[in-house]
């Protein structure tokens, strides 16, 4: 009697095959996972621009001092606060100029990906926080801080923050 030889491996066609359905799920899926990258870019500079004005006004608060947001780098027009990042500092002194004899720089956020900009409204470059928490100067107007990225027609984001001096945000802003 003979004895069957099992077979052991692929075939080339099988191996073909099953390569083309792998190309197939990878260009379908690509765009998406492009587009799932930049929202998260939106999102990170976002929550970061959120989290450096609460801790600042936590510090202002519990500190009994002055505390401002500041963008590092101004000069970058219509990417004010990206270009270089901002900085939480504490004005110890009460003069509202940062320098090392009467500030203490508390955190430095980094700057944003190239593809994100982080623009203030009227050019704000500074958001102070008063030992009350509040913002200043007061106003009814809030201060608006806009986060867009590189993609045409897509949803923004923009940051209010009112004269409480707590942020809300807006997801659903056009850039």
């Amino acid at each position: 009697m003979k004895k069957l030889l099992h077979q052991i491996g692929f075939t080339i066609i099988e191996a073909m095959v099953t390569l083309a359905v792998l190309a197939i799920i990878v260009a379908l899926a690509a765009p998406n996972f492009t587009a799932m990258i930049a929202s998260n870019r939106l999102a990170t500079a976002t929550n970061d621009f959120i989290a450096a004005t609460a801790f600042a006004r936590n510090v202002a608060i519990t500190r009994k001092r002055n505390t401002s947001v500041t963008a590092v780098t101004p000069d970058d027009a219509g990417n004010e606060w990206g270009a270089g990042g901002w900085v939480v500092w504490a004005d110890d002194d009460r003069d509202g100029i940062r320098n090392a004899a009467g500030s203490e720089d508390l955190r430095f956020f980094d700057p944003v990906h190239p593809l994100v900009t982080v623009d203030g409204t009227d050019g704000v470059t500074d958001i102070l926080f008063l030992p009350s928490g509040l913002r200043s100067p007061g106003g009814a107007n809030p201060i608006t801080i806009t986060v867009c990225d590189f993609r045409d027609d897509e949803t923004g984001r923009q940051i209010s923050i009112g004269l409480t001096g707590r942020p809300s945000l807006n997801r659903e802003f056009g850039c």
